[in-house]
């Protein structure tokens, strides 16, 4: 045996407060503040996702790009597909259809979220903290201009997407949350025409409520929402005139926030 430790990787676990290793064959936890070592199950922890390996999306229904989405537990990427929500499996990569509804114009699709203090452009959806349930943002564009894009081959021929103008509709979007065991959906009640929901902040840390954020078409009035993930009602939290350039940071504990406003032209926390 060699000097020093017995193994040469470790996971941490308990949110923090200990440590897995596997050393002769056998898995075991150190508890990192009695230093007590205890055998675990011979159950293999779920891996770590890396970014790396989620797959590129593009929407047909909007011609924007991200990825996919893993869930907190490593079990399953929130994916997209025929306009619709599906999920792929980490481990074969069977795909399991959540949603049937969605259609070109009233899709289950990428957009972009802006003013965001991270970068999430083209996010389509939310895990809850125990995987459970996903929050997923819909399309309706069907009143929208449609504007062309040309790509650069020419035998690819010309598609287009759905455009906000100045003097037309608004692409319309709305939350829906997702039972991912019994595929339930429960629209969130925004109470608002006319209007942009944006992905952030997201869930609670006990996964009772999500907040988003909802703002008109210029994105000069922007309110924060809370919806309750049981009956879909809604609360307003605040509103705020940030004059296009609202932003808001999650802090650790999930339950506080910083609002980044220039409501007076100046930037204030």
């Amino acid at each position: 045996r060699t000097p020093g430790i017995p193994f040469r990787s470790f996971t941490f676990v308990d949110s923090e407060q200990a440590v897995r290793f596997r050393t002769e064959g056998k898995t075991f936890i150190l508890q990192l503040d009695s230093y007590e070592i205890r055998q675990a199950s011979n159950a293999q922890p779920n891996k770590r996702i890396s970014p790396s390996q989620a797959k590129y999306l593009e929407s047909p229904g909007t011609g924007y790009y991200g990825r996919e989405i893993p869930s907190p537990d490593g079990n399953w990427y929130a994916t997209l597909k025929d306009y619709n929500v599906w999920l792929r499996s980490t481990k074969d990569d069977t795909l399991i259809q959540l949603t049937t509804d969605g259609v070109k114009t009233d899709a289950y699709a990428l957009w972009p979220d802006y003013f965001t203090a991270e970068t999430r452009l083209s996010r389509f959806a939310e895990w809850s903290p125990d995987s459970s349930k996903l929050v997923v943002k819909r399309i309706k564009s069907g009143k929208a201009a449609r504007h062309p894009l040309v790509w650069l081959d020419p035998s690819d021929g010309i598609d287009f997407f759905p455009r906000s103008r100045a003097d037309g509709p608004l692409v319309q979007s709305e939350l829906i949350i997702i039972d991912v065991q019994s595929k339930r959906q429960l629209r969130v009640d925004s109470n608002e025409p006319d209007q942009i929901l944006l992905l952030t902040p997201g869930w609670l840390p006990d996964g009772s409520q999500f907040l988003f954020r909802r703002c008109n078409r210029t994105y000069r009035r922007q309110d924060l929402v809370a919806a309750d993930v049981k009956t879909g009602r809604t609360r307003q939290i605040f509103s705020d005139d940030p004059g296009g350039g609202g932003q808001i940071t999650s802090l650790r504990n999930g339950t506080q926030y910083i609002w980044k406003s220039s409501r007076n032209g100046w930037s204030h926390l």
